[in-house]
């Protein structure tokens, strides 16, 4: 995988300069504002911002998109609850302490070994650790050259360890496919797809595969598929209903006494 430049013209360009997305960028400070407060303008993001992101850049996505994203990024940080020492990010800017590698966005990335999370709008390895184990692009038509070309030299500096590509085409309504690649000695080394067609993600335990037009997660002893959100949140409601209904039904030890008395009483006025 090589370098690749911008994308060519484009004639939305013109008449859309807010086309890869904006920031906010303070003009004036409170003291220098006739209003009293900040003032900022809306700027919109170049190319090369897609790469190389700020903190709260706005970039807007297709569905399918954000969809995987959000699918990916919330399955696995709901995994490793409770183990402080992984940390999951959703499109955060991180500095991964390379000398000349500039911080990077990745849709998603895990880390390992992770010595204290800030959850701040960077992420520095410097300063709170970390391992990259697994880092998710998912394809845009305006940042898919980035996902294939120029970040996968970038992310094997930083020393991610699988680095998969969610490709959803160069139009929005392509087909996906997807392709992952495992870190080598001088470079990125592909991964075979098993019989069923899935990735191994052996530093997480967890295989990924496409399922119709969308990816998921399996877990890798057991090769059941990891529910999405709305599917934790039903069986989350699910077992609390079920909860219920059994605390309904069990009588403690001091609604028994009552019970008992009630009935003695019941029984010394009829006698």
């Amino acid at each position: 995988m090589g370098r690749y430049g911008p994308p060519p013209p484009d004639p939305r360009d013109e008449n859309d300069p807010f086309r890869f997305g904006w920031r906010y960028v303070r003009r004036a400070p409170p003291e220098l504002s006739p209003c009293g407060s900040d003032i900022f303008d809306e700027v919109p993001l170049s190319w090369e911002d897609l790469l190389y992101p700020e903190e709260d850049d706005r970039v807007p996505h297709p569905p399918g998109h954000s969809d995987d994203c959000y699918y990916c990024y919330g399955t696995l940080r709901s995994l490793y609850t409770g183990d402080a020492s992984v940390v999951v990010l959703g499109d955060c800017r991180v500095d991964f302490w390379v000398n000349g590698l500039r911080p990077l966005g990745p849709d998603v990335l895990m880390l390992f070994d992770v010595r204290h999370w800030r959850q701040e709008g960077t992420f520095r390895v410097a300063e709170e650790g970390g391992r990259p184990v697994l880092v998710i692009e998912v394809t845009s038509p305006d940042s898919r050259a980035h996902d294939f070309y120029n970040k996968p030299d970038l992310y094997y500096r930083a020393g991610v360890e699988i680095y998969i590509i969610v490709d959803r085409g160069p139009q929005i309504g392509d087909a996906p496919r997807l392709l992952g690649y495992q870190r080598g000695p001088q470079g990125w080394l592909r991964l075979v797809p098993d019989r069923q067609g899935r990735l191994d993600l052996s530093p997480v335990g967890l295989l990924i595969e496409l399922e119709g037009d969308r990816c998921r997660l399996y877990d890798r002893g057991t090769g059941e598929r990891l529910p999405d959100y709305e599917e934790r949140v039903q069986a989350m409601k699910a077992a609390e209903a079920e909860a219920r209904d059994a605390a309904e039904h069990i009588v403690g030890p001091e609604a028994l006494f009552r019970q008992l008395e009630e009935r003695l009483r019941r029984q010394q006025g009829q006698a």
